[in-house]
């Protein structure tokens, strides 16, 4: 199981994966959800479900904007799938 840190902008007009790192270091994955009654953690699992192709646990950060998420797969793999995501995004 791979874990990375990820920054959640919520509230976007169109969602994807950037990973030119913000401030904090971190891939941001933009969301058209707004942070209310746990939305935006709704939309991130099945965006990130998506991109990666299995289940993701937010294991740290349910109610902050920087979350730790685990799923099923190598590290590798993990971030293969974040760049692939990235780039259909761009």
């Amino acid at each position: 199981m791979a874990c990375i840190k990820i920054k959640v902008a919520p509230g976007k007009k169109k969602r994807g994966i950037i990973l030119e790192k913000g401030r904090e270091g971190l891939p941001i994955v933009a969301l058209t959800s707004h942070p209310t009654k746990g939305k935006a953690n709704k939309e991130l699992l099945e965006f990130l479900k998506g991109v990666f192709g299995k289940q993701v646990e937010i294991k740290r950060g349910h109610s902050s904007r920087e979350k730790l998420i685990c799923v099923e797969l190598s590290e590798e793999e993990l971030f293969a799938a974040l760049r692939k995501a990235a780039r259909s995004e761009a």
